[in-house]
């Protein structure tokens, strides 16, 4: 007679005195007459198939398609729980500000904005002994690192387009070639010269024009998003405001006249100006023999200042840039070098305090800034350049009624970190300052001050640490990746020499034959004293240890290098000790505590990725020191989960559950603990993925994505359910709801979106379904170029090949290890699962999808070597 409770029709009557459903985990656990069978029923192999769940967790007497085995009554109320999390998070969000923290407020508007240019300025060359103008400035004003990233390398010619296009644009050597429209360029006026070159009625006298528009504008045709270059002079044309543009950096031969570039039109055309040789005087000592007439240019200022001439004043110092391009040619020795620049700083603050006598600060903001950083600047890792902000607000935050207090340091929506903007941020404070409204292709936000009485000090120490985590970075992440394959290769060779040795003891067959004579193939004599493995007492055994324990101190370093800024090392070679001292640390705290190696890894994934969360809580700020984290001189992020660490979390909680599970069936523990364990699961699971998607804390959109198909494919799994295309489609469902609300929540968010979530949301609305195509393209683009150049491709590439060895050969192994070892079968088919996401919807995805897989190869390596001992 069969067992009713073997019965799926069986009735199923509740405990005596218990309401059933009154487990607050029942909800997670597995169908309920599991738990009145033997705890952890043995499984039945199937096919090898990435989305098919291990037998072991599949409900014994059930019919495929019965009530237990359906998505909406298995997952209804883990759904339901979701969305009301994401809700409560989209609900109690707070509104931050550029700085992740409140009180950060907008400069408020002005009747005209002056912007000078001192190309290659430092922040060290602040100084009140070499820049007193500057030095007071910075001291009562607004301070700042601005990001000056481009669509192609730090050059003039791509700077200078990029600050006027309000996006990462790129220049053609051109790009400095902007005339008077009298100037002789070609045979012809300079406005003659850009009619024909663009078939339009040539300007009017007293204006400067760039007869080579149509050049910097198809340089920038070919990219992945939309750029305009001059988008910041045409969206003020727009708006009937005129722009200006005053001196030159010209040198014998080379016109150098960038500055035209940020005040111009998408036509070419700025409203008035001069650009030309008048702007210059000969000066026999100086390289070149012509500096800037500084006396000369701030009078013209002046004159159009007074004459209400132009909304925007841009200004071009000269003298540094001047010398930068004669260090670059090679032609100064180091003592020319430093004699021209120091008088050439001298210079630019001289024009600085003539200006400023000319200003009134409390309607005219004044922007100083340096379009290109110095080349010995970025050689030393230090490629941030200053900007000094003074006008209506600045100093400081405003103080109410006693007015400003305090000198303050710049941030914006784009960094959401104190004292650093991006250069596209420029252009979207000069129209907030002139009540402007920003296209959406000016992708940067507008500038705001923190007050903070030690800025410029505070400053200085931020650039020293983001250089020197710069300088460490890619050297410690190509050694990590390189020992990544050697360890794997080196792992597969020992698992090979052990398969072949322990065949060696069986009966011949006919290919071993083809191996007679050859020491330790199949069918050979075994040596004297060997076991399955290789020679006892010999260095085969030492060799298969150490690779074991690479294998779980590999697991350890992405903790490590979170936790590395803590100990703040100086320097490569302490960096690195102080990162294996802290891998192995970890790796023996976790076996120590831990026990057996599987419940080791266990501990150490589950410990990096509860890490990260915590760290995101708290702000982020080991992510943002961390060599695994974003890079503030990269800028491809500035706040919340890179793409590394994101990789990380999802790959190490998704391995370190699998592993957990398993533990519990090695201990026998019963169906109760198991279902408390599986409601944890899902906890932290709903958590992490909640954290990726706020606005304020993970901010990873791509992210959420990855995270949503990797977790849901793993817990469904983990209750022993096949994934089908209705569940698959639930959950694409779900997660394109919750980054869509989570987007629309933070572009209508009051005070405007403090993300990209909502900035794209916003562009989106505005621009219309171009838009959306310029961000997938962008993201298309960075994403192929990554696949084709990082070195985290080729780690991508050596775990997954060395997965795909170990499932055909040796043969049966992984069947075994998918028997013995079912929930970890079910983390590496989730693990492959986010990579393929990741990396379709990420413009990183490759390095997440590297980081993500890592976790189930190292522990499908060691699991596979300890078999096949």
């Amino acid at each position: 007679m069969q067992d009713p409770r073997q019965s799926s029709c069986a009735p199923r009557p509740n405990a005596p005195g218990k309401r059933r459903g009154s487990s607050p985990a029942r909800w997670l656990k597995a169908p309920a007459h599991l738990a009145r069978r033997a705890p952890w029923p043995q499984p039945v192999l199937q096919a090898p198939t990435a989305l098919r769940a291990p037998r072991m967790l599949w409900t014994p007497g059930v019919r495929r398609g019965s009530r237990h085995q359906r998505w909406p009554c298995s997952l209804r109320r883990p759904a339901l729980l979701f969305l009301g999390a994401a809700c409560a998070l989209l609900a109690l969000s707070p509104s931050t500000s550029a700085s992740g923290a409140p009180g950060a407020p907008r400069v408020p508007a002005a009747i005209r904005v002056v912007i000078v240019l001192v190309d290659a300025l430092s922040l060290r060359d602040i100084d009140p002994a070499l820049a007193p103008n500057l030095w007071t400035l910075a001291s009562t004003g607004a301070v700042g690192l601005m990001n000056a990233r481009t669509a192609k390398t730090l050059q003039p010619e791509h700077t200078y387009v990029t600050l006027g296009a309000g996006t990462r644009a790129q220049g053609p050597p051109e790009a400095g070639h902007a005339f008077n429209w009298d100037e002789a360029v070609e045979g012809a006026a300079a406005a003659v010269t850009l009619a024909r070159n663009t078939g339009t009625v040539p300007p009017p006298s007293g204006t400067v024009v760039h007869p080579y528009i149509a050049l910097i504008a198809r340089c920038n045709s070919d990219a992945s998003y939309h750029i305009m270059p001059g988008a910041l002079g045409e969206a003020l044309r727009q708006a009937g405001k005129r722009t200006a543009v005053f001196g030159n950096s010209d040198t014998p031969g080379h016109p150098g006249r960038y500055a035209a570039a940020i005040a111009m039109d998408s036509h070419g055309v700025v409203s008035v100006g001069d650009v030309g040789r008048a702007m210059a005087v000969r000066r026999p000592v100086f390289p070149g023999g012509i500096a800037t007439d500084t006396s000369r240019l701030a009078a013209r200022v002046k004159d159009a200042l007074i004459g209400g001439e132009a909304d925007l004043i841009v200004v071009e110092s000269g003298d540094t840039a001047r010398v930068e391009r004669y260090l670059a040619a090679g032609l100064l020795t180091e003592a020319a070098y430093e004699t021209a620049r120091r008088f050439a700083v001298s210079q630019a603050d001289a024009l600085v305090g003539l200006l400023v006598e000319s200003l009134d600060l409390a309607n005219t903001a004044l922007v100083v800034l340096a379009p290109t950083p110095a080349a010995r600047e970025v050689a030393s890792g230090h490629s941030l350049a200053p900007i000094v902000v003074a006008g209506p607000g600045v100093p400081g935050v405003p103080g109410g009624p006693e007015g400003p207090r305090g000198p303050g340091l710049l941030t914006s929506p784009t960094t959401r970190r104190s004292g650093l903007v991006a250069s596209t941020d420029i252009a979207a404070s000069v129209l907030s300052w002139l009540e402007v409204k920003q296209p959406p292709w000016i992708l940067g936000t507008p500038m705001r001050v923190e007050g903070d009485a030690l800025a410029l000090d505070r400053l200085l120490s931020m650039h020293d640490e983001i250089a020197s985590t710069y300088l460490v970075r890619a050297p410690l992440l190509k050694t990590f990746v390189g020992f990544q394959i050697i360890v794997a290769l080196a792992a597969l060779a020992v698992i090979a020499v052990t398969a072949v040795r322990r065949a060696g003891s069986r009966p011949a067959t006919v290919p071993s034959l083809a191996f007679q004579g050859v020491p330790g193939a199949p069918g050979a004599p075994r040596p004297a004293g060997a076991s399955g493995g290789f020679r006892r007492g010999g260095w085969g055994p030492r060799v298969t240890q150490a690779v074991w324990a690479l294998l779980f101190a590999i697991g350890g370093v992405p903790f490590a290098m979170l936790i590395l800024p803590l100990v703040r090392p100086a320097g490569l070679l302490a960096a690195a000790s102080w990162l294996v001292v802290l891998s192995l640390a970890v790796c023996i705290a976790a076996r120590a505590a831990c026990g057996s190696a599987p419940r080791a890894f266990a501990g150490v994934y589950l410990a990096t990725g509860l890490a990260i969360v915590c760290d995101a809580l708290l702000g982020a700020r080991l992510m943002q020191k961390s060599v695994l984290g974003y890079d503030p001189i990269g800028g491809a992020r500035f706040y919340g989960i890179g793409n590394e660490y994101m990789g990380v979390l999802v790959g190490s909680l998704i391995a370190g559950s699998g592993l957990s599970l398993d533990a519990l069936r090695a201990r026998g523990a019963r169906p109760a603990g198991r279902g408390t364990v599986l409601a944890g699961i899902g906890a932290v699971f709903v958590a992490a993925l909640l954290v990726l998607a706020s606005p304020t804390l993970g901010a990873n959109m791509g992210g959420t994505l990855t995270a949503a198909a990797g977790f849901a494919v793993a817990y469904t799994l983990f209750l022993g359910r096949r994934v089908t295309r209705r569940e698959v489609a639930v959950v694409a469902a779900l997660a394109l709801v919750l980054v869509a609300g989570v987007s629309v929540a933070d572009a209508l968010r009051p005070g405007g979106p403090v993300s990209h979530w909502g900035r794209a949301a916003r562009a989106v609305w505005v621009g219309g379904p171009g838009a959306l195509v310029d961000i997938v393209r962008r993201k298309v683009s960075m994403s192929l170029k990554l696949i084709r150049y990082t070195v985290w491709t080729r780690a991508l590439l050596a775990f997954l090949g060395a997965v795909a060895v170990l499932w055909v050969r040796p043969v049966g192994l992984a069947k075994k290890l998918m028997r013995a070892h079912p929930g970890f079968t079910s983390s590496l088919a989730a693990c492959l699962v986010a990579a393929a996401v990741a990396i379709l919807a990420n413009d990183s995805g490759i390095v997440a999808a590297a980081l993500l897989v890592l976790y189930p190869s190292l522990v499908l390596l060691y699991l596979a070597g300890r078999e096949a001992e």
